[in-house]
């Protein structure tokens, strides 16, 4: 039970954690069985043909990658070892297609359980040996694929509009965009936290003293993390106060935010509730929304979405992953609440044990809506930048008439970009004026205003720094910057290698809000090793900003300037160039990605 808890599992159920380790334990015991260096093999006749392998994950999502690696598979030599030479590798995935190869890679296209199969054959003599695997498919990839962010315009006069979205901590093979449009989009709720907690909602008293209960998060309670928002002045809280933090002492409890008055779903497929969230608390507390239909008597209440399950608390010894974590888009279908009375309520309940030393730093929303609408596909976007850690693109909309509209997007991903990721918060743009609308068949045109001059599209790459540079300072770097806006910059550190481990690039030093000037001493609270590195220079806002880079190689404990991996945007003929990284292959064999 104490193990179990380790692993996050709620009380009366079984870890997924452990299942997965007893898991891997067999696998390998299997895997030694087969060696006749190991204590448990078994010696046999020379020239004996053993077919094994392994096949993961063995719980796939639709169109994940399942490896399946025959290495194991061996023919028995005279002086008691093993030998691969001569064979060959004919797979059955058992969904109808077939493979060769020793390790081979396979897509399911489709959930279900696939009897997968092998057969080895030794060309030397044509002694041919099988063994079979069941693959089961999920619906959903096993790793969760990040959810996009979108931004859009609040209005717009000509029906013509530009929407930019983004993700973070992606798997690099996003294919690009699918965008989603709402023409009878309904919002329900939209609540920015900037009022009194208690017009739209009904904080509980918390069940534990030491959990104070929901309110703002400008409040007078002493909080870790202050006050965190993603839009606005301020978001709604709940947590223990720094006041009352208690490392080795249980407070275990629940605070609970719940929805005065009840919503009527809109029967239109394509009902949501989005909200920004940030929970950074120990592996046994939990974040829960939930939903339940207004009737008499008890609520049944529903979870549509859940968080926890890791330690990842405020932490002052590792602030990059903690501290500076910000609110991120979370949502929830509604689709089986359609024409339904709805009530909503955000849950926060603390745990039974102390796994982590590290202060929790609560649960934050924010810009909690609830709306309904028919999300249809207009379109597809391949445009994908890589801006550090996140992947960005923009999309026009062009031609809409008078009217609200809302969007959302999906991330794209391989083969092809068949399968699609999980849909963004949703943004609501109200067309002013709108297109001209098309002459009737056989009437008169309709009215139109006076011809107004073609429509000039705007550089979105206009420069916004003067000056942006770093020089060697001793072990560190001299940041040499100055902005045609007067707006400040943030400087960013990644480092994309060790040595020659080539991995996606991380974050080791960040200078937010400098408005001039100023040396690095090469320090950070990661430890910095030898390998290629950049530095990001970035000014202006989210959806219009100017980005340099300055590719960096650390080399005996001090860095240089080396050739550019990354062009600055222009509106030239090409208007982008750049590499994914400043370093590729190395002994994990990292793939380079070009991009224009």
């Amino acid at each position: 039970d104490v193990m179990n808890r380790y692993a996050g599992a709620p009380q009366g159920q079984v870890a997924e954690g452990w299942v997965k380790g007893m898991e891997m334990c067999a696998h390998m015991l299997a895997w030694g069985m087969l060696q006749p260096s190991q204590g448990g093999a078994t010696v046999r006749a020379a020239d004996t043909l053993t077919a094994y392998y392994e096949a993961l994950p063995n719980e796939a999502g639709v169109m994940e990658p399942v490896h399946f690696d025959a290495s194991g598979s061996h023919v028995q030599t005279a002086g008691g070892g093993t030998s691969t030479e001569g064979l060959t590798y004919d797979w059955d995935f058992g969904d109808g297609t077939t493979g060769t190869g020793k390790d081979p890679y396979h897509r399911y296209a489709a959930e279900g359980t696939y009897q997968s199969k092998l057969t080895v054959t030794n060309t030397a003599n044509g002694q041919t040996a099988t063994m079979e695997v069941p693959i089961v498919v999920q619906a959903v990839p096993a790793i969760p694929l990040p959810i996009p962010a979108l931004v859009a315009p609040e209005t717009d006069e000509d029906g013509t509009f530009d929407i930019g979205y983004s993700v973070g901590d992606t798997p690099s093979n996003l294919q690009g965009w699918q965008i989603l449009e709402a023409s009878d989009y309904k919002r329900l709720l939209a609540d920015d936290a900037e009022g009194p907690i208690e017009t739209k909602w009904t904080p509980s008293e918390p069940t534990h003293a030491d959990i104070e209960p929901w309110q703002a998060s400008d409040s007078d309670t002493e909080k870790f993390r202050g006050n965190v928002s993603s839009s606005g002045e301020r978001s709604y809280w709940t947590g223990v106060a720094t006041e009352n933090f208690k490392p080795g002492v249980i407070q275990q409890g629940e605070s609970i935010l719940t929805l005065k008055e009840p919503l009527q779903v809109p029967q239109e497929a394509g009902s949501a509730l989005s909200y920004n969230s940030l929970f950074l608390n120990e592996s046994d507390d939990r974040g829960m929304v939930q939903v339940a239909e207004a009737k008499d008597g008890d609520l049944n209440w529903e979870t549509v979405d859940l968080m926890g399950g890791q330690n990842d608390t405020c932490n002052p010894s590792d602030p990059a992953n903690t501290l500076l974590k910000e609110l991120a888009p979370r949502g929830a279908d509604l689709t089986n609440y359609a024409g339904k009375r709805i009530f909503v309520r955000f849950v926060y309940q603390t745990g039974e044990t102390n796994p982590a030393a590290s202060q929790p730093c609560g649960w934050y929303i924010d810009d909690v809506e609830i709306a309904g609408g028919t999300f249809k596909p207009v379109d597809r976007s391949n445009q994908i930048a890589d801006v550090g850690q996140f992947f960005e693109g923009t999309y026009t909309v062009r031609g809409r008439q008078k009217g609200l509209y809302a969007y959302r997007v999906r991330g794209l991903y391989p083969p092809g970009g068949e399968y699609e990721g999980p849909a963004s918060n949703i943004r609501v743009v109200d067309v002013t004026k709108g297109a001209n609308p098309p002459a009737p068949p056989g009437g008169d045109p309709p009215r139109t205003d006076p011809p107004q001059p073609p429509r000039v599209e705007t550089c979105p790459f206009a420069p916004k720094f003067r000056t942006a540079k770093a020089t060697r300072r001793g072990r560190g770097l001299a940041f040499d910057f100055s902005t045609l806006t007067g707006q400040p910059a943030r400087i960013d550190v990644f480092q994309a290698s060790r040595g020659t481990r080539v991995f996606r690039a991380r974050r080791v030093a960040r200078f937010a809000g400098r408005t001039r000037s100023f040396a690095w001493n090469g320090r950070s609270r990661r430890r910095l090793t030898n390998g290629f590195y950049f530095a990001r220079f970035m000014t202006g806002t989210a959806e219009d900003h100017d980005i340099r880079r300055v590719t960096l190689q650390r080399s005996k404990g001090r860095f240089r300037i080396v050739r550019p991996h990354y062009r600055r945007s222009t509106c030239g003929v090409l208007r982008t160039f750049k590499l994914s990284s400043p370093a590729f292959g190395g002994r994990n064999r990292k793939r380079l990605g070009v991009a224009y």
